[in-house]
């Protein structure tokens, strides 16, 4: 069985190489690139702009301001949802290539987003998107907040994607991209086993999930209480390695001509 390090399951590098090669990426200088981001643009910016430096500008996009933005003069950084097309009206028609890496997985209206994606480009424009369609870990990763949850101050929490408690497959987005009016040039999902070596990877990768607003203690404690549940919950690989199953989709598309 293939083990990924934990190091590498965000590296979007690979991706998007397959994009410039089965998409046809191949000039850029008139390109206007919008990716949607979860990171400031700090990661997946930083690799369209490093893999691709003759882009004409990139578009990054949350539904949430960050103070940490990956400073370059080719990025605009936005708030947006892609699930709102009245947030993406000054880009209507105008989107070249459009990217998303580990984004989609968290949304919870598919059918506009796909909707939005198709009005954004231009004739002949294409997506990419990369994202979860299920964990291993995602239902007790769910207890563990909720438990937290009833602490006074802590926010709302969203529980499971609705990908996941949808049950929601490759088949499922391919039809889907179709009936928007998209090409599907590829569309393919794959099993991926990711292993953890220590804690301080286990806290990074499961940050994203604390509930914000907590105090320092209360996030340390939150930290302890959901590693403790990881470990019980996880399989080992033959190196004694905590692991987790996911299953991951690729999707490229092209908007037709006509």
């Amino acid at each position: 069985m293939n083990y990924v390090h934990v190091g590498k399951i965000f590296d979007s590098r690979h991706f998007m190489k397959e994009c410039a090669l089965l998409l046809n990426w191949t000039e850029f200088e008139k390109d206007l690139f919008m990716n949607i981001c979860c990171d400031g643009g700090l990661i997946s910016t930083a690799n369209l702009l490093e893999l691709f430096p003759k882009i004409k500008k990139v578009i990054a996009i949350d539904t949430r301001s960050t103070s940490k933005i990956y400073e370059h003069p080719k990025m605009e950084y936005h708030e947006a949802d892609i699930t709102k097309s009245s947030s993406l009206a000054a880009w209507k028609g105008k989107i070249t290539k459009f990217i998303s890496c580990y984004s989609f997985n968290g949304l919870e209206s598919f059918d506009e987003a796909f909707e939005n994606v198709f009005d954004l480009l231009v004739p002949n424009g294409t997506a990419a998107l990369y994202f979860t369609l299920n964990t291993s870990y995602c239902t007790f990763l769910d207890e563990v907040i909720k438990k937290w949850l009833k602490l006074d101050g802590i926010p709302s929490y969203q529980g499971v994607p609705a990908v996941q408690k949808q049950n929601l497959d490759a088949k499922y987005f391919e039809t889907l991209a179709r009936k928007v009016g998209f090409d599907v040039v590829f569309c393919e999902s794959f099993l991926q086993n990711m292993y953890f070596v220590t804690d301080a990877e286990f806290i990074a990768f499961f940050d994203v999930v604390c509930p914000r607003g907590l105090t320092t203690l209360l996030k340390e404690a939150f930290q302890k209480d959901l590693i403790d549940k990881l470990r019980k919950n996880s399989e080992r690989n033959n190196r004694n390695k905590v692991t987790f199953k996911r299953t991951v989709l690729k999707m490229m598309l092209r908007k037709p001509v006509n």
